[in-house]
């Protein structure tokens, strides 16, 4: 842009308008002194009758060729002069006390804690930083690593103190005083969520929680303690250092335990086994030499075994039966469980009726053997 002697602006700037107005001027320069320089011859001719001409001769000496000024290049555009990085300046009267304070709360200062929780929330690393908080520390610090989990100790130990510097200026902008027990306190629940504790209620009339926030560390409840602790100086461990996995114990070999000598199986006068227990008394056995239990009764097992072999024996004699008879396994079957239920004069009267049926409908016709 272009500014009179005065200041006030008049116009943009043209390089090249500025160069071709010079070469006029040198032109009209050259012709001025050409003109100086000429030299002017006056012939006057008379004729008889007293008349006369007057001629005028003007010699101008050739000007010298003048040097073509070179092209000149416009000055190449003003290049923006580089920024220097903001640095995030302390905002807690001691940095390093405070960033350590805040690692033992989210991470039992273990650097290498990884994520968290993923399934509840993207905390990440010594400070338990989320993913926007992250994203937050890098506006103020370029120079970290797009991607947290790529970021050395060192780093994280950067975005930790270039988050508390933003988180400064958010709770100034909410009007909340950032002092340290505010900012350790907005760590946990974020700017926004501390304002929201401060001024907001929910539907049962208490400072108000994000139900996100809740989900991540146990509850209202405990999301409640941990804020109001850090509110008031102390110290109140996130989830993330509270569920840390317990070291894991290193396997001991197992010895196989060594079997004791088995009872002897005795007989007694009536046939029935019977084994001597270390207490010096015996007990009975039953099929397989199973124990019998008190009162004699077969334990469970046994008598679902016994039921099983009955059952194929009686199958194994309903075929033989069937055979010799040249009737139906079934036909057998369905003998017994008629007799079994005492139910022959129901079975009689509804083949009665049935054998009614069939001779009135004229298919009584009975087919000789």
């Amino acid at each position: 842009m272009a500014y009179d002697a005065m200041g006030y602006y008049i116009g943009d700037y043209d390089p090249y308008a500025e160069q071709l107005q010079r070469l006029e001027e040198e032109r009209k320069k050259r012709e001025q002194e050409a003109d100086n320089t000429a030299v002017h011859t006056q012939q006057t001719t008379t004729y008889a009758n007293g008349s006369q001409t007057h001629k005028t001769t003007t010699e101008v000496p050739a000007p010298a060729p003048a040097a073509q000024p070179a092209y000149q290049a416009p000055p190449p555009p003003a290049q923006p002069v580089a920024q220097a990085q903001p640095v995030a300046a302390p905002v807690v009267p001691d940095q390093a006390q405070y960033n350590a304070s805040i690692a033992q709360q989210e991470s039992g200062a273990n650097p290498n804690i990884g994520y968290h929780d993923q399934a509840k929330s993207s905390a990440y690393g010594t400070y338990g930083m989320t993913a926007p908080a992250y994203a937050d520390a890098r506006k103020l610090n370029p120079n970290l690593p797009a991607d947290i989990t790529q970021a050395t100790p060192e780093q994280q130990n950067q975005a930790m103190t270039a988050f508390t510097a933003q988180n400064a200026k958010y709770l100034k902008n909410y009007g909340i005083e950032p002092t340290q027990q505010n900012l350790s306190a907005a760590h946990f629940s974020g700017a926004s969520g501390l304002n929201d504790f401060f001024t907001k209620k929910d539907d049962q009339g208490r400072p108000y929680i994000s139900p996100a926030a809740q989900a991540a560390n146990g509850g209202y409840d405990k999301a409640r303690s941990i804020i109001e602790s850090r509110l008031g100086g102390q110290p109140a461990a996130a989830s993330g250092a509270v569920n840390q996995p317990p070291a894991q114990a290193q396997p001991q070999p197992v010895t196989a335990p060594v079997n004791p000598a088995q009872p002897q199986i005795q007989i007694d006068d009536n046939g029935n086994k019977m084994i001597t227990n270390t207490d010096g008394t015996t007990t009975l056995l039953g099929p397989n030499n199973q124990p019998m239990v008190a009162g004699g009764q077969e334990p469970t097992a046994t008598a679902q075994y016994k039921a099983r072999a009955l059952a194929e024996g009686l199958n194994d004699t309903i075929k033989a039966v069937a055979e010799e008879l040249e009737v139906k396994p079934s036909v057998i079957k369905k003998a017994i469980r008629i007799a079994q239920k005492d139910q022959w004069d129901q079975v009689f009267r509804e083949f009665d009726d049935l054998e009614t049926i069939v001779d009135i409908s004229g298919h009584a016709n009975r087919r000789e053997d």
